[in-house]
């Protein structure tokens, strides 16, 4: 009788979400891995976040997971990573039903752009000044 009754007024049972685990590589440009990245995932529209650190594989894993009742289907999941200062464009996905049931997705973030090797103005001024006196120096031997 309570069956017919929930099928006859359209109410419907909603399905427990698994945890959610996320996963990912960050590359930089030429597509290598990048270790000691930092990373922030995010479901977006809510204030659930975690954040991880690359490994030397350039790999992260959500430290804890997303809790089955923090998202539902439909959600998206941003992912930002941050390297030597320089941000990522945010790289998103559309939680499904199968991340649900299953608990798991992976979402790589690649820069598309190039990472200033030395990080600052200081170590690019450096490693200019240290062209500039390597060439001098090559400079001075030809001409003797």
């Amino acid at each position: 009788m309570s069956l017919c009754l929930l099928v006859s007024t359209g109410l419907s049972v909603r399905a427990a979400n698994s945890d959610l685990t996320v996963v990912g590589v960050v590359y930089d440009v030429g597509g290598v891995p990048l270790e000691d990245a930092d990373v922030v995932i995010t479901i977006v529209g809510t204030p659930f976040a975690r954040y991880a650190v690359t490994d030397s594989d350039g790999q992260y894993t959500t430290p804890t997971d997303f809790n089955g009742t923090d998202y539902i289907v439909g959600d998206t999941i941003r992912v930002v990573a941050s390297y030597n200062s320089q941000v990522t464009a945010p790289n998103e996905t559309v939680i499904d039903s199968d991340m649900a049931l299953y608990g798991a997705t992976q979402v790589d973030v690649h820069y598309t752009y190039e990472i200033p090797e030395f990080g600052s103005l200081t170590g690019t001024v450096v490693a200019m000044s240290a062209i500039a006196l390597v060439g001098a120096a090559l400079f001075a031997r030809r001409r003797k």
